[in-house]
C-alpha cells in the first residue's frame, strides 16, 4: 500500500487531459485501491439494509480488532486498559463496549507519539488542530485511503457527483503567485484563497470557456467569500458557473446557516455538508436533511455519551482502518445534540459547537479564511506548539500566539517554521505560558485581545450571538445608511444635534460603529472620530468601504468590561441602537460616562416600549429563545436571524427606567424624542455628563 503515496504524489501535478482520463477510471479498478474501495463502498450503501442484530455484529467485531491490536502492540492502550482493568475478553456484546475507557486529546498529547502508536508499514506522519489550534501528531497508514474515498464518494454522489466531474475547489493549499492549480488526482481546479479575487476573476472566467466545472468544493467561509464577490463584482463569472454548476461540497467548518444562504442563492445550487476530522475516527454527512448528520458506522464507530455533570453529550469515535495510531473511544471534544438513537446505536446528530469559518485581513482587504491560513498550509511549528491561536488588531498584520510543548531557545527564528510565503500580511510571533481561554474555558483559534479573552464561534455568550448576528449582516449592513434605506434618518439626526451642541473638531465615539456610516458623516462635519464595535466583520468592511477616512478603529473583545480610553476624552459618544444588545447596561453607561469629558453627550437610539410592534416583539421574546435553539431554524435564514434579533435585543425598558438607569451613571436627561432618529419604533436620548462626576 506504500504505493499509494507514491503514486498520489505523482499524480497530482499531473496535466489536464491525463487527469480527464484518469477521473474516467472507475475506483475500483484503481492499482493498490481498488479491491478496498469496493468492498468498503459496498458496506456502506448496504449497512442501513442489515437487521439492527447484524448492524451491532459489525461494529464490535471492528471495535474488537482495533483493540486486539492496540492492547497488543501500543504501550499506551495496554497501559491505560491494565489501569482501568479492562481485558479485550470483556468484549462479549456490543453493549460492553461501554467498558472501554474513553480516551482524551490531552492523554494522547502528553504521551510519546511512538509510545501511541505501532510500526505498520507505509505509515506517514499528520496532525489535526481540531477547532482550536492545539496540535496532535499522528501516523496514517495508506490501508485508509480506499475506506476514505469509498465513504467520501457515497457522499458526494447523494448530490449527483461523478468521479469525472470537474470541481472547482477553495481550500488552503499555497498556489503562492499561482491564481489556479489543476490537481489530476482529484480532479480539481484549486483557487488561491490568499490572493485578491479581482485578479483570480480573470483566470477563472479564462478556465470557464474551456472547461466545464460541475461543482464548487471548499471551506463554506471561502465560498461565502467568492459568492458575494461574484454578486457584488463579477455577474459574468456568476451567470458562468450557474450555466454548469450542479452544486456546492462544503468540508471542513460547520456552515453558518447565513453563508450557506447566500452561496445557494447567488449560485442557484444546494449544498451539501459532512463532519468528520483529520483523526479519521467519524464521518457523519446530512443524508436526510440540513445540518442532520448521520454516521457511517462502517467508517469508524460513533457515539454519543452523554456528561452526568453538565448534561451535555460529547461525540466519541473509534478508528478502523488506521493501525498506526489508532483512535479508540476517542472524545472528539465537539458538543453534539442527539437526534436518534436505536437500542444503543446512534443514528443522527446535531452539532452544537464546531469549527465555524473566521478570518483575518491582509493589507490590501482580502479576506482570508483561518481555516486556510491555519490548517490549509502545513506549518512546521505544529511540531513545536502544544497550542497556535491567532490574532489581528489591525489590517495586514497578525500574532501568531504559540504556546510550546517544551521551552524555546532565547532568539528561536518562527519564519522558519510557520510558512507565510504568498501572504500579503506581516506575521509576528508571541510566545505564551498558557493558551487564552473563552469565557466557556475553551481554547478558540481566534483571540481579540492578550487581556480578553478569546474570541470564538464556540463561546454562546450573549455579547458573542449578538456579534455574529450582526457579523453576518456586514456585507449590506450600509446600504441601510444610505437614501432611502431603513436606517438613513439616524445620520442626519445623530449629526445635526452633535453640530449644534459641541465645538468643531472635537472628538466623538461612535460606539456599536457597524461599517461606520454615522462616523464618516460626523468627519464630514468637522469632528474628530473614533469608531469600535464587536462585531469584526463589520469593522473588516468599514475600513474597506472608507478606506480614506480619518477614522480610528477599534475591535473590542466580545467580554469587553472597560473601554480602551482614558477618561475624559470624547465631548460626545454615539450609541445607535446599541444599549438593547449589551449584557451589563449599567456598566456600558458608566464607561461612557467616565470617557466622556465633564458636559459632555450620550445620544442614544433605544427601543420604544410604548409602540405596538415593541409590544408584539416583548410578548414573542421568550418563545424565540427557545425557538433559536431549533436546529431546524437552520434552514429558514430569515427566521433565524430574526429570531436570533429578538433573543439578543434585551434592554426594552420603559422611558423612566432609562433616565434611573442614566442618572445612577452620572448622567443628567437632556431630551428624549420618540420616533424621530428612524423609521423603526426608537426614542432618540441625549444624556449629559454631569460635573461632579468629573
Amino acid at each position: 500500500m506504500a504505493l499509494v503515496i507514491r503514486i498520489k504524489d505523482l499524480l497530482q501535478d499531473m496535466a489536464f487531459p491525463l487527469g480527464v482520463a484518469l477521473s474516467r477510471v472507475p475506483y475500483s479498478w484503481r492499482p493498490a485501491i481498488g479491491k478496498a474501495y469496493s468492498m468498503r463502498k459496498a458496506e456502506a450503501k448496504t449497512f442501513d439494509a442489515m437487521s439492527l442484530a447484524k448492524q451491532k455484529q459489525l461494529i464490535l467485531e471492528r471495535v474488537r480488532g482495533t483493540i486486539a491490536h492496540a492492547s497488543s502492540e501500543i504501550p499506551f492502550y495496554r497501559d491505560i486498559y491494565a489501569q482501568a482493568g479492562f481485558r479485550i475478553g470483556d468484549l462479549k456484546s456490543f453493549d460492553d463496549i461501554q467498558r472501554i475507557p474513553i480516551i482524551t486529546k490531552e492523554q494522547l498529547k502528553e504521551t510519546d507519539l511512538e509510545a501511541r502508536s505501532s510500526r505498520c508499514p507505509g505509515r506517514y506522519m499528520t496532525n489535526t488542530g481540531g477547532s482550536t489550534g492545539s496540535p496532535l501528531h499522528f501516523y496514517i497508514t495508506p490501508e485508509h485511503i480506499p475506506a476514505e474515498w469509498a465513504h467520501m464518494h457515497t457522499i458526494w454522489e447523494s448530490a449527483g457527483y461523478r468521479q469525472s466531474a470537474l470541481l472547482l475547489t477553495f481550500k488552503g493549499r499555497n498556489l503562492r503567485d499561482r491564481c489556479l492549480a489543476y490537481d489530476g488526482l482529484r480532479h480539481q481546479y484549486s483557487v488561491n484563497v490568499y490572493m485578491d479575487m479581482a485578479k483570480v476573476a480573470p483566470a477563472l472566467l479564462d478556465l470557464l470557456k474551456r472547461r466545464r466545472v460541475q461543482y464548487l468544493h471548499g471551506y463554506p467561509s471561502a465560498l461565502y467569500e467568492f459568492a458575494h464577490f461574484c454578486e457584488e463584482h463579477c455577474r459574468e463569472l456568476r451567470d458562468r458557473l450557474r450555466e454548469t454548476l450542479k452544486g456546492a461540497l462544503l468540508s471542513s467548518e460547520f456552515p453558518v446557516s447565513e453563508h450557506r444562504a447566500v452561496i445557494e442563492r447567488v449560485f442557484s445550487i444546494p449544498t451539501l455538508s459532512w463532519y468528520g476530522h483529520s483523526e479519521r475516527a467519524i464521518l457523519a454527512w446530512e443524508k436526510r436533511e440540513p445540518f442532520v448528520y448521520e454516521p457511517f458506522q462502517t467508517y469508524g464507530y460513533c457515539e454519543a455519551v452523554e456528561d452526568k455533570q453538565t448534561g451535555r453529550w460529547r461525540l466519541i469515535g473509534t478508528s478502523y482502518f488506521n493501525h498506526a495510531s489508532p483512535f479508540i473511544r476517542y472524545d472528539t471534544g465537539d458538543d453534539i445534540e442527539p437526534v436518534e438513537f436505536e437500542s444503543g446505536v446512534l443514528r443522527s446528530f446535531r452539532i452544537r459547537e464546531g469549527r465555524v469559518g473566521d478570518f483575518v485581513v491582509d493589507r490590501h482587504g482580502v479576506r482570508i479564511p483561518l481555516t486556510a491560513l491555519v490548517f490549509g498550509r502545513h506549518h512546521e511549528l505544529f511540531n513545536l506548539a502544544k497550542f497556535l491561536q491567532v490574532r489581528q488588531e489591525e489590517r495586514g498584520r497578525i500574532t501568531v500566539l504559540v504556546t510550546p510543548k517544551n521551552g524555546l531557545p532565547e532568539g528561536f527564528d518562527f519564519t522558519k517554521w510557520f510558512d507565510a510565503s504568498g501572504l500579503a500580511m506581516d506575521i509576528a510571533f508571541q510566545v505564551l505560558e498558557s493558551p487564552i481561554l473563552t469565557p466557556a474555558g475553551k481554547v478558540a483559534l481566534k483571540v481579540s485581545s492578550l487581556q480578553g479573552t478569546a474570541d470564538s464561534p464556540q463561546v454562546r455568550g450573549d455579547v458573542y450571538e449578538t456579534s455574529v448576528l450582526f457579523n453576518a449582516k456586514a456585507r449590506t449592513w450600509n446600504q441601510k445608511y444610505q437614501p432611502g434605506g431603513a436606517l438613513a434618518s439616524r445620520v442626519n439626526a445623530f449629526s445635526e444635534h452633535l453640530v449644534r451642541s459641541l465645538a468643531p473638531n472635537d472628538k466623538i465615539l461612535d460606539l456599536g460603529c457597524g461599517t461606520g456610516a454615522i462616523a464618516v458623516e460626523l468627519v464630514a462635519r468637522g469632528f474628530r472620530i473614533a469608531a469600535c464595535d464587536v462585531a469584526e466583520q463589520m469593522i473588516e468592511v468599514g475600513k474597506q468601504i472608507y478606506s480614506e477616512c480619518p477614522i480610528e478603529w477599534f475591535l473590542l473583545p466580545s467580554d469587553w468590561k472597560r473601554l480602551p480610553f482614558e477618561s475624559n476624552t470624547f465631548g460626545g459618544i454615539v450609541a445607535s441602537s446599541v444599549l438593547e444588545y449589551v449584557s451589563d447596561v449599567n456598566m456600558v453607561l458608566a464607561e461612557c460616562q467616565r470617557a466622556l469629558k465633564p458636559g459632555g453627550l450620550l445620544l442614544a437610539t433605544v427601543p420604544d416600549s410604548h409602540k405596538l410592534i415593541r409590544r408584539l416583539e416583548n410578548f414573542l421574546r421568550p418563545a424565540a429563545i427557545l425557538a433559536v435553539r431549533m436546529s431546524i431554524l437552520d434552514r429558514i435564514p430569515i427566521l433565524l436571524s430574526y429570531t436570533t434579533y429578538l433573543k439578543c435585543s434585551r434592554n426594552r425598558m420603559p422611558l423612566d427606567e432609562w433616565f434611573a438607569i442614566g442618572k445612577q451613571a452620572g448622567f443628567e436627561v437632556v431630551e428624549e424624542i420618540r420616533s424621530r432618529a428612524s423609521k423603526t419604533a426608537l426614542i432618540f436620548l441625549v444624556f449629559r455628563k454631569t460635573d461632579s462626576n468629573s
